[in-house]
């Protein structure tokens, strides 16, 4: 009677409110593997403004359902090729920041996740191959996140239940750390974060202009490494040749 009170104290405790969505769950492990665009080089500068102007990550799929922690490590890494491409270090710098804040929240929440399958798993009591399977399946899991070799056996309820209030301990560890790297990162938003977002007409700006200077019509249908590289070159030109004319003019002066 005592092992079950102990295991409804574990599952029903406040500060072990880890309540997420449950197709963010049912992600964790086992999700049929997806294709992506990952990389500058082949992703059409088309997906690229669809997911930075309006946000939508899922142009970056190509095939299959993958998690949304994959499409956001996933955009991060392309933003951070774009800024490399366009020469802004700085910039890249905050975006790399700004992407292991993001990682750590991502973590922090699959942790939570775990911690809260495993309660959840504990409970059914009814226990056969099938959920032994799943419960070393969120153990991995979560010994994984956390650097950890816990078991979690089904035969020891009490240890069961003493090893995930520690997961949980630790979570707080990982979250006075995802604190501070916000703390820091807000005070980079300052900065960076309130730059200009780009729109449609931007992105329309510059592809007239690489046009007129390539001498046909060029469509957002080429690879966004393509359109960096053409803008490079663009700036290069026209660098060379008002340093021409700079040279020009003091020649005329003498």
């Amino acid at each position: 009677m005592q092992e079950k009170k102990r295991r409804r104290w574990f599952y029903g405790r406040k500060g072990l409110n880890t309540s997420s969505p449950k197709s963010e769950a049912n992600s964790l492990p086992g999700s049929p593997s997806a294709k992506l665009y990952r990389h500058i080089v082949d992703l059409p500068l088309s997906r690229f403004k669809e997911c930075d102007i309006r946000g939508n990550l899922a142009a970056l799929v190509i095939s299959g359902y993958p998690d949304p922690s994959e499409l956001e490590k996933a955009w991060f890494e392309i933003q951070c090729e774009y800024q490399d491409a366009r020469g802004d270090a700085e910039y890249k710098a905050y975006l790399i920041f700004r992407k292991e804040v993001q990682l750590l929240k991502i973590t922090l929440r699959q942790i939570h996740i775990c911690i809260k399958q495993l309660s959840d798993i504990l409970q059914i009591g009814n226990i056969d191959p099938g959920i032994v399977e799943l419960k070393d399946s969120w153990t991995k899991e979560l010994n994984k996140h956390l650097h950890t070799t816990f078991v979690f056996d089904f035969d020891q309820p009490d240890a069961f239940v003493h090893d995930l209030q520690r997961c949980f301990n630790r979570s707080k560890g990982e979250k006075i750390y995802l604190d501070l790297k916000e703390a820091r990162l807000e005070a980079l938003e300052q900065k960076f974060g309130e730059k200009k977002k780009a729109d449609d007409a931007y992105y329309e700006s510059l592809l007239i202009s690489l046009s007129d200077a390539a001498g046909y019509q060029l469509k957002d249908d080429i690879t966004v490494f393509q359109f960096c590289e053409r803008i490079t070159r663009l700036i290069q030109k026209n660098k060379a040749a008002a340093q021409q004319q700079q040279s020009g003019s003091r020649r005329i002066n003498k």
